[in-house]
C-alpha cells in the first residue's frame, strides 16, 4: 500500500515539474538514492521493530526524537540556512544521515545539480549497510519476539 502512495505521489510530483518546465537528466539519478534511503529507512526500522518489543516504552522516545530529526533534517529550509548560524545545530544537521538523502534529492530534482558519484554510491552503500545491519540485528533477535509479546 505504501508503494502505491509513494508512486502517486511521485506522479504528481513528476506532473508538476513537467508543468513548471523544471525537468532535467538529473533526476535519473533520483533512483539510486531513493534506493539508498529506502534501504537505510528499512534497515533502521528492522532495528527499532526488535528493540520496541523488548522495551515498550521505546515507542514514545523514538517518535519524540523522529520529531526531532524531522526538524533537524532540510526539509522544509535549505540546508544553507544552517551555515553561519550556531555552529553545534549546524553539525548535527550535517551529520544526520537523513540530511544527506533530503539534500542529494533536493539537488537532483529541484536545483538539478548532479551529486558527485561518491556522494551517489555513498548513500547507496550507506543504505545497503545500515539494511544489512538491521536484518542482521532482526534475525539474530526475532525468534525471542513471540515470547516477549
Amino acid at each position: 500500500m505504501q508503494l502505491i502512495q509513494v508512486l502517486l505521489e511521485l506522479t504528481v510530483l513528476v506532473l508538476m515539474f513537467l508543468w513548471l518546465r523544471n525537468v532535467g537528466w538529473t533526476w535519473i539519478l533520483a533512483i539510486p538514492i531513493l534506493i539508498g534511503t529506502a534501504l537505510f529507512a528499512q534497515g533502521i526500522g528492522l532495528v527499532l521493530s526488535i528493540i520496541n518489543a523488548r522495551f515498550g516504552d521505546v515507542m514514545y522516545i523514538v517518535a519524540v526524537v523522529l520529531s526531532a530529526l524531522y526538524f533537524l533534517t532540510p526539509v522544509l529550509y535549505p540546508i544553507s540556512m544552517v551555515d553561519g548560524q550556531n555552529e553545534l545545530l549546524s553539525l548535527v544537521v550535517k551529520l544526520n544521515p537523513m540530511s544527506w538523502y533530503v539534500q542529494s534529492m533536493h539537488d537532483v530534482m529541484y536545483s538539478l545539480i548532479a551529486p558527485s558519484a561518491a556522494v551517489v554510491v555513498a548513500l547507496l552503500v550507506g543504505g545497503f549497510l545500515t539494511f544489512w545491519a538491521g536484518l542482521a540485528i532482526f534475525s539474530r533477535w526475532s525468534e525471542d519476539i513471540g515470547e516477549l509479546l
